[in-house]
């Protein structure tokens, strides 16, 4: 069973395009609430042919290098996990 956060890939990346796609995950790595969404997100995106790229942008600062990594890192996707403090 995947988590329902990763069940609408089937319909947004269909397996021919999904196989071995590279997703990348931008997060803040100093919150632990997205260490722990990363780390869970890992199995269903095994299940589902996706390799996941942590991107970690620790503040303002961080974003735009980030992005820059996430330029050359070929994802076919993009996963934000968002800050509420």
């Amino acid at each position: 069973m995947l988590p329902s956060d990763w069940k609408c890939s089937r319909t947004l990346l269909p397996e021919n395009v999904r196989a071995g796609a590279r997703i990348a995950v931008l997060m803040n790595g100093k919150d632990p609430a997205h260490e722990a969404a990363c780390e869970a997100s890992e199995p269903a995106a095994r299940a589902l042919n996706l390799e996941l790229i942590r991107l970690e942008a620790n503040g303002p600062a961080g974003l735009e290098a980030a992005l820059q990594r996430l330029a050359g890192a070929g994802a076919r996707g993009l996963l934000v996990f968002s800050t509420t403090r």
